[in-house]
């Protein structure tokens, strides 16, 4: 017999056919912009809040199989040693190109998502040069602890995949969930770049901000932004789905 992990705790509502089961989960989802490696589960703990890389001495002393989140990027001697403390995956905000490259061996702008072969899966937040916005790194932070499903599975051409974290509540179904910090620096009359399709890398100026979960065109529960686009239309997708590309102008 085969074990098979789903990735997601919950609750099997569905089994269409012999080889799909439909299941039924609460949790957090994040969406990252660039990842590197599999699926895997761990346990989250944050690290570092500062924009600098993550360096040897500012490790934990234990990590295995830990799921480390740091505001900023990671030096190679930190990336030698987490391997070597068996780590499940590493979410930073960024990483320098050069680090990654050393480290890894491969050409990580043509080689990416699984098709990497890394012992564990990293996920960029807000891809290369940039550290993660405090807000988001406290919200990630905010489930230090928590058990969470990551996957670096990226796809930049046609049929775009970005990298996710899933983060599962234990009940079967919250009484409420809290409203999500939409801070992440985004002001209204802010520019964005949008990182997830139909709209991927598309320009829109931020209208409007809701700090509230709302439900989105594909079923779950987010904190929703109304962006206007270059060609004058308006559009409202979760917060997640876009990134600051320049301060607020009038």
């Amino acid at each position: 017999m085969t074990e098979l992990y789903a990735h997601l705790n919950g609750t099997v509502v569905d089994q269409p056919d012999s080889s799909t089961l439909v299941i039924q989960g609460y949790g957090y989802r994040y969406p990252g912009v660039i990842g590197y490696g599999g699926e895997q589960i761990g346990i989250l703990e944050a690290v570092s809040s500062k924009s600098e890389d993550l360096d040897t001495f500012d490790l934990p002393a234990d990590m295995k199989g830990k799921i480390l989140i740091a505001k900023g990027g990671i030096t190679l001697e930190a990336l030698r040693a987490v391997e070597k403390a068996g780590i499940k995956g590493l979410i930073l905000g960024t990483i320098k190109p050069h680090v990654l490259k050393e480290y890894s061996r491969e050409d990580i702008l043509t080689v990416m998502g699984s098709r990497m072969d890394l012992p564990f899966t990293i996920i960029l937040m807000q891809g290369f040069g940039c550290a993660m916005s405090n807000a988001l790194y406290q919200e990630l932070a905010s489930h230090h602890g928590m058990s969470a499903s990551i996957d670096g599975s990226t796809q930049l051409r046609a049929g775009v995949v970005r990298p996710e974290i899933l983060i599962a509540l234990e009940e079967d179904e919250p009484q409420q969930l809290e409203p999500v910090n939409t801070d992440r620096n985004l002001h209204v009359n802010d520019f964005v770049q949008l990182i997830r399709e139909p709209h991927f890398g598309a320009i829109g100026r931020v209208v409007q901000l809701r700090s509230e979960l709302q439900a989105t065109e594909a079923g779950t529960m987010a904190a929703l932004v109304h962006i206007q686009l270059e060609d004058g239309s308006s559009i409202q997708i979760p917060v997640q789905n876009c990134q600051k590309i320049g301060g607020a102008v009038s």
